[in-house]
């Protein structure tokens, strides 16, 4: 893998296109926060030219990693990449600190265990946790795991048409579980066998955004094996993350990816014609794209596609970009910024609908009116 990020280092031209979707970019307007000056960090970094700081932490651990430079460049720089080699070269310096980043690690390498201690210590950590800043969202963690009450095959009725897995991702199962449950009722009802397997663990990339790199490629192996040793037509996740990580990262990261991995919107868009919207009526309707559906797999077409297929009508900010989830309680300045250029337009919506558990966990912040689109699609007759 250092051979290959090498080689991209390389790469780049600088001509600097990345900067002109790079979020941190525009917040700051420095070489250093944007996606080519990362890049030639990273470089200078592995080449022996700089020696780790914390201001080099700094200028690698803001990065929300949304991959919004990637479609830009011209010769096809995989700029994550190399900043995930940079977050592995720095993760003593992370800014999280020692304490946090252990229990982290702890959580979701070993996540039934965290599920327990979260469920119990909530109530009292939690409204400390949020008025410090460590976790801004108002999350509430489900009563059960949907993958211990799902685990296993669920026929449809009727013959079966064909065979779905599903990767629930750690926010599907432990905190978002209708999100996951709208996604089973929806292929169950097209006549899909449904298979939640028992091997599923965390796909690894918040371990990777913290620089845990050996972790991330222990949790990839694990996953790969309780996938890729089951037939089916594809492997859907209701989180883009999840999905991207299994399907683009992995080659990278041990060589091997999930196979039929992909978005859900991909795979429902040519079955369509059995999804119409039947719920109430909705005015007012936003749509927040996710990077990593968008950027990252390429799918953004498909969902909206999908949307005017099943006749959801929506509209879109004229200023489309990274809602900063992912560096809330790291840097909340950077991720507050986000966020607040968003709602100039989002605050006008009655409902916000994206497709991530991350961006809903972030857009409910200042909206109460969020959904997953999974949750309209499943409102079948």
């Amino acid at each position: 893998m250092l051979t290959r990020l090498k080689e991209h280092m390389e790469r780049c031209v600088r001509c600097g296109s990345c900067k002109a979707d790079c979020p941190t970019y525009g917040q700051e307007a420095t070489e250093a926060s944007s996606a080519r000056g990362r890049v030639m960090l990273v470089r200078a970094l592995i080449h022996g030219e700089l020696e780790r700081s914390e201001l080099l932490a700094r200028r690698l651990f803001s990065c929300l990693l949304c991959g919004l430079c990637e479609p830009l460049c011209p010769v096809g720089v995989d700029v994550t990449g190399i900043v995930y080699l940079g977050l592995s070269e720095l993760g003593g310096l992370d800014p999280r600190g020692k304490v946090l980043r252990k229990l982290a690690r702890e959580g979701f390498l070993h996540p039934q265990r965290a599920f327990r201690a979260g469920r119990a210590l909530a109530p009292l950590l939690g409204p400390v946790a949020k008025k410090m800043g460590l976790v801004p969202f108002d999350i509430k963690i489900a009563k059960k795991p949907l993958r211990k009450e799902k685990m296993g095959l669920a026929p449809p009725e009727g013959k079966p048409v064909g065979r779905v897995a599903i990767f629930l991702g750690c926010a599907t199962n432990f905190i978002y579980p209708h999100q996951g449950q709208a996604l089973i009722d929806i292929l169950l009802k097209l006549g899909y066998e449904v298979v939640i397997p028992e091997g599923e663990v965390c796909c690894g990339a918040p371990l990777r955004s913290m620089g845990m790199e050996e972790d991330a490629v222990e949790l990839a192996r694990a996953n790969i094996e309780a996938f890729n040793s089951i037939a089916a037509d594809a492997v859907l996740s209701p989180c883009p993350t999840c999905t991207l990580a299994i399907k683009k990262q992995y080659p990278a990261l041990i060589g091997e990816a999930i196979e039929n991995a992909m978005d859900p919107a991909e795979f429902l868009l040519g079955r369509a014609d059995h999804l119409q919207y039947k719920g109430d009526p909705l005015g007012g309707v936003m749509y927040h794209e996710p990077c990593h559906l968008a950027a990252g797999l390429g799918a953004g077409g498909f969902m909206r596609e999908l949307l005017i297929a099943l006749g959801i009508e929506f509209t879109e900010p004229a200023n489309p970009t990274c809602c900063g989830f992912s560096q809330a309680g790291v840097y909340p300045e950077v991720s507050d910024s986000q966020l607040e250029g968003l709602f100039k337009e989002y605050k006008a919506a009655s409902t916000l609908i994206t497709s991530c558990p991350g961006c809903i966990a972030q857009l409910e912040r200042r909206h109460k009116n969020v959904k997953h689109v999974l949750e309209l699609i499943s409102l079948l007759p």
